[in-house]
């Protein structure tokens, strides 16, 4: 019964249990007091002597059979599932020159993920290509009004319920690669439960690296947070937000590290994000303040500096952030907020005026503080 067969679906620390799956699955019909397959499975075989119109009718098949069979099966359908997948897992089907069928193959890997999992039923020599044939294939659903718009929402589902990216982090530049996929892909006009998915695929990897982040996907999770360009949607802020919040346990010290490198070193820390700095301190400060914690020790020090030119650039920082109407800084970080305002008798006339300007916005939005 499906209460006694509580099997793992999914990859990473949350994977849902196959009776929740099965939940999400819908209801199947029923003969006597056994479970009936909703279709009877069919015979299909893959191979590149097949037409194209072929190929895809078999490969429909395959889909929809794939869907009826239980993850963790044990009996002849598991045995033709695996047939399947080393017809699936190669290269020729997987480069397809037709997107269609580029498109149904993805969809069908995605399935054959949930049929083995925990346990990828593809050759680790195909691991990359099939992970980067996903993200190609979820870069497709910017196209809302497209004739397989909701193939592709079926395998972002999919691979977002298995949380399936965890199986290839070792693949750093994948993986950032997946970060700017969905970032460039997000859509004003996406439902909640496409937004939703994209947040657990990006959450899920976050969660899964913890303090042990790589920098360069770091750098990918917080790119839309630091954009001053409009490169990103608005939608793209968005998510990004809300991914770091849901994840600001694993991140805060990855992050702070980042953060203090940049304001040490400047352009010359290697980070893209060095450029726009403000921006990122700005948005991360609206998500949680616990993000700049220790970073605070550098802001201050930069406050006392003694060319006037880096003092300027400093006082401007640290007042636009204490400035910042979603978040207190000013109760989270008093020693700041101080260091900030002895700088109403700085030597530097321009500095003066300047945190006479920025007060005057941290009256209107923090006069209690």
């Amino acid at each position: 019964k499906l209460d006694e067969a509580r099997v793992q679906i999914g990859f990473g620390k949350n994977s849902l249990s196959f009776v929740e799956e099965m939940g999400r699955r819908g209801p199947r019909k029923r003969g006597g007091d056994e479970d009936v397959e909703v279709e009877s499975c069919l015979e299909f075989e893959i191979d590149k002597g097949l037409v194209e119109s072929e190929l895809m009718k078999r490969l429909r098949i395959g889909y929809e059979w794939l869907k009826n069979v239980e993850q963790g099966v044990r009996n002849e359908d598991k045995l033709k599932a695996s047939n399947y997948a080393k017809s699936l897992g190669s290269d020729w089907i997987v480069k397809h020159q037709n997107p269609q069928i580029r498109l149904l193959v993805a969809c069908n890997l995605s399935e054959l993920l949930r049929v083995f999992a925990p346990n990828a039923p593809f050759s680790a020599r195909m691991e990359k290509s099939i992970f980067e044939l996903f993200i190609r294939q979820l870069a497709g659903i910017d196209h809302i009004e497209g004739e397989f718009f909701e193939w592709h929402c079926q395998l972002l589902h999919r691979l977002s319920n298995l949380r399936a990216f965890v199986i290839v982090l070792h693949h750093e530049e994948l993986i950032a690669d997946l970060f700017k996929c969905i970032y460039s892909s997000v859509l004003p006009q996406h439902s909640f439960k496409i937004q939703a998915s994209f947040e657990l695929i990006l959450s899920s990897i976050l969660e899964e690296l913890g303090n042990e982040i790589p920098e360069s996907i770091l750098e990918s999770a917080l790119a839309p947070l630091a954009d001053s360009s409009g490169e990103y949607r608005a939608e793209a802020h968005s998510l990004a937000a809300s991914v770091l919040r849901k994840s600001e346990t694993y991140l805060q010290k990855p992050v702070s590290s980042l953060l203090r490198s940049i304001l040490v070193e400047g352009n010359s820390s290697g980070s893209e994000l060095a450029e726009n700095l403000d921006q990122l301190l700005s948005s991360l400060a609206d998500i949680s303040s616990n993000f700049l914690l220790f970073s605070i020790a550098d802001l201050e020090r930069d406050l006392s500096l003694d060319d006037v030119s880096l003092r300027a650039a400093a006082v401007n920082r640290v007042g636009a952030l204490l400035s910042t109407q979603k978040t207190d800084l000013i109760s989270a970080y008093p020693a700041l907020f101080h260091a900030f305002t002895k700088r109403i008798v700085d030597t530097d006339p321009n500095i003066r005026a300047a945190v006479c300007t920025f007060s005057g916005t941290i009256l209107k939005f923090h006069a209690s503080a």
